[in-house]
């Protein structure tokens, strides 16, 4: 008994984790490889290539470029970024209204 209590509440804190790492962002996905990049630059180095039909989490557009994020990234710094993409290959994956800042401060409506 003690341990179905125990891995209730193990999945309890796990999923009100993931559902907390929602809070902030726009989740996009990608309909071609994508290369994400150490800076917001296309001569930056590439860190990683997004497949197609990976989804990420984006915020802190900065011009043309999106800082991503794991969708499970429950901390809104820029320090946690994955890399940079640029914004015109990323495309939305719901209606879902979220408050996205840019690196200015300015609230974006998406």
């Amino acid at each position: 008994m003690r341990f179905r209590v125990y891995v209730c509440f193990v999945l309890i804190l796990f999923f009100a984790a993931a559902l907390n790492a929602q809070d902030w962002g726009v989740v996009k996905r990608v309909d071609e490889t994508v290369n994400v990049r150490a800076q917001r630059s296309t001569h930056s180095r590439i860190v990683f290539r997004l497949n197609k039909g990976d989804e990420v989490k984006v915020d802190f557009l900065d011009g043309s470029w999106w800082a991503v994020f794991s969708l499970y990234e429950p901390v809104r710094s820029e320090e946690n970024a994955m890399g940079y993409v640029y914004a015109p290959l990323l495309k939305p994956v719901s209606n879902k209204n979220m408050t996205v800042w840019s690196s200015q401060g300015k609230d974006l409506k998406e």
